[in-house]
């Protein structure tokens, strides 16, 4: 490990010993000659610190230099996923203990509030680390010919190429959400990644924050391909980042010719028309329901529901008209 943290760029005094030291016990052992009892903390590990040192094992795998280099990587991707399960399993249920006022510790001695605590300097510690790994395996893909670029990196003929791939395929899926007072914070749903997005209205002296979603898992792969005889890819987010400039209301114009157009404002139009048929056929049904003490010919007859076009089908269940006595 300790050749490894060096390699990385990483002090070999500090980081391990950073990360070994999350799973200590908060108090000291016991003496060699005490005989401590079953419920002594120090006989016991935490169950968040110890899966923490699990995903660090994880990441050892991602350091081996004896595994293929993208197996490498796969297991450094999988160590951020875990880590993303970690945050919404064991984190988010730490703290509904901890906003519930639990004060029982664990067996191991620790307050759920400890625990978040610790948990997050680990963290912190641990991703540090893993950044220095990622740079490593980085280097080792780019000495295969393999690289993500930066948006500065691409030409203005890459960059011609992959802004028409994204307005194209991607830019249809985007939908900011304007951020104000006079609204809730907008929901931010778990494993999603977003940008904050800044800018001036035209009519308005304020300026306007949207958060964009970026539409990454919906047939949208995070990395892009670059048009290029080697494989070459750039990060969708900082695509979207330098793409800020086309504005919502192109939408369709950069998406579909006139034709095209055409074709969907007829479609959209006979699709409105279909809703208000239908809107119809609910209307008459559940008028006939609330006048079950009339038949169906009365209701077609009654002088305040004449207004109304009454063209369904006559239901099954409303009464027919009593034989005159």
């Amino acid at each position: 490990m300790t050749h490894l943290a060096a390699r990385n760029g990483l002090s070999s005094s500090v980081a391990p010993a950073r990360l070994n030291s999350a799973v200590t016990s908060p108090t000291a052992p016991a003496a060699r000659g005490d005989d401590p009892a079953l419920d002594d903390p120090s006989l016991y590990l935490n169950r968040e610190l110890t899966w923490l040192a699990f995903n660090q094992r994880v990441l050892a795998e991602a350091e081996n230099d004896q595994n293929p280099l993208l197996e490498r990587v796969k297991f450094l991707a999988i160590t951020g996923s875990n880590l993303d399960e970690f945050f919404m399993k064991r984190i988010g249920g730490l703290k509904q203990q901890a906003a519930a006022g639990v004060p029982e510790p664990t067996i191991d001695g620790r307050t759920p509030q400890q625990q978040i605590t610790e948990c997050h300097a680990w963290v912190r510690a641990f991703e540090t680390y893993r950044l220095g790994v990622e740079r490593t395996l980085l280097d080792l893909l780019a000495q295969h010919d393999i690289r993500i670029l930066a948006w500065s990196e691409l030409s203005a003929a890459q960059r011609g190429a992959i802004r028409e791939h994204y307005l194209k395929n991607v830019f249809p899926l985007v939908t900011p959400l304007a951020l104000d007072p006079a609204h809730p914070f907008p929901f931010v749903s778990n494993l999603s990644l977003n940008l904050l997005v800044t800018g001036q209205s035209t009519d308005a002296s304020q300026p306007v924050v949207a958060r964009v979603k970026v539409p990454v898992g919906q047939g949208i792969p995070r990395l892009l391909r670059v048009p290029s005889q080697q494989p070459r890819y750039v990060r969708l987010e900082e695509v979207m980042a330098h793409t800020l400039d086309v504005p919502a209301c192109c939408r369709c114009a950069t998406t579909w010719s006139s034709s095209q157009l055409t074709t969907r404002r007829c479609t959209i139009r006979r699709f409105i028309q279909s809703i208000h048929r239908v809107c119809r056929l609910f209307e008459t049904f559940f008028i006939a329901c609330a006048m079950r003490a009339q038949c169906w010919c009365c209701i077609h007859t009654n002088p305040s529901l004449a207004q109304l076009n009454v063209f369904c089908a006559k239901p099954a269940r409303i009464p027919k008209c009593a034989p005159s006595k």
